[in-house]
């Protein structure tokens, strides 16, 4: 079911200074990535609002509004468990802010910013996978500008390390005294995709009394430079045949984008063909008619569709939380049960994470050490 409010998960690696022909750290709960993490976290909360300035084009014209990013509310919540707010916006996104009885408000130069939840969930043994769970606003979700933070972060701390260990040798050298080894600091690179469960899939599909599948095709127009739609075929599926293709056709592709494989469309066109094709609702060899395809699911209780597609996954395990600014508690509420099932089905062991133990904790003002 679509919602205003929702969350996504995500399976991150970390990696030291690069990525290609590096092995990923170990992330176990109270390890050293876990630690290291906190303390970026806490580092750009103490910076505040950042500023990200858009690269002009090839002209030197700016085309992209300047966008900002404030950390808040970094706090360990256990070994396994980092809680954080993040709040993103950019400058010209709304040009006023009025309430009732007041005189509206001119926004030009400022950047209205929109909170979200962060959570990041360590394994309980050793594994380089961890998980990043992020609240999404109107299907936005911070994840990758947070990582880049981070990332931009402990490149910074490589340097100030490396500083102070040059600071500390050339004082042993002036004193006479032996000269320490030299260390090896590593700046952190992080590799993540979006995690994809069976087990929701299955809950859309059964949660659905009716669907449709959509076939299109496009064709250029008279000037060779712009497409358009040419050719649309709608086909309504009913009862066991929503289960039956839908499963199929999704599962196959979540299964590859699991394992970071795309899904063509001709791929996505050809195995839905023949899904109905077998129950006899679409002729043999008319999917070569069509350029793309997508499953749209209507929920029993309620009017909201869910539309299953190789380009629209990412939206559809959007996992819905609710239409207004969701609490912190409706929101470990649903975070720490779809959290465990994705880790049960990815095969990463979790601590059992019991949402009334986060809430307690992020509002006890006692800390939590790693």
């Amino acid at each position: 079911m679509a919602r205003s409010y929702g969350f996504r998960v995500f399976i991150v690696e970390a990696y030291p200074n690069r990525i290609k022909d590096r092995e990923p750290y170990n992330a176990e709960s109270g390890g050293g990535i876990a630690k290291e993490i906190s303390l970026l976290l806490e580092r750009l909360e103490n910076k505040g609002t950042q500023r990200f300035e858009a690269r002009p084009d090839q002209n030197g014209n700016v085309t992209k509004p300047l966008k900002t990013a404030t950390l808040t509310s970094s706090q360990v919540v256990s070994p396994s468990l980092i809680h954080a707010q993040i709040a993103t916006g950019e400058e010209g996104s709304h040009a006023s802010a009025t309430k009732p009885r007041a005189t509206t408000r001119d926004l030009e130069g400022w950047s209205a910013e929109a909170s979200h939840q962060v959570t990041f969930v360590f394994p309980k043994g050793k594994d380089s996978r961890f998980l990043l769970v992020t609240q999404t606003n109107y299907r936005r979700d911070p994840h990758a500008r947070l990582l880049a933070m981070i990332r931009d972060e402990s490149k910074l701390i490589r340097s100030e390390r490396e500083d102070e260990e040059a600071a500390n040798r050339n004082e042993a050298r002036k004193a006479g005294e032996k000269i320490p080894k030299k260390k090896a600091f590593k700046r952190l690179l992080f590799d993540e995709h979006q995690a994809s469960d069976n087990e929701y899939l299955d809950e859309l599909l059964t949660g659905a009394d009716r669907a449709s599948v959509t076939f299109k095709s496009k064709r250029l127009d008279a000037t060779g430079h712009n497409d358009y739609v040419d050719r649309v075929l709608t086909i309504k599926l009913r009862d066991q045949n929503i289960i039956d293709v839908g499963r199929q056709a999704g599962r196959s592709w979540v299964t590859r984008r699991r394992s970071q494989e795309n899904t063509t469309q001709k791929q996505a066109v050809s195995e839905v063909a023949s899904l109905l094709e077998e129950r006899d609702l679409f002729g043999d060899g008319e999917e070569d008619r069509y350029q793309s395809t997508s499953i749209a699911l209507h929920g029993k209780e309620s009017d909201a569709t869910t539309t299953i597609a190789v380009d629209t996954l990412r939206d559809a395990f959007t996992y819905p939380l609710s239409d207004l600014p969701p609490s912190i508690h409706s929101y470990y509420a649903r975070v720490c049960d779809r959290a465990s099932r994705v880790a049960r089905q990815e095969g990463i062991e979790l601590e059992i994470i019991d949402p009334d133990e986060v809430i307690r904790c992020l509002t006890d003002s006692t800390p939590v050490a790693l």
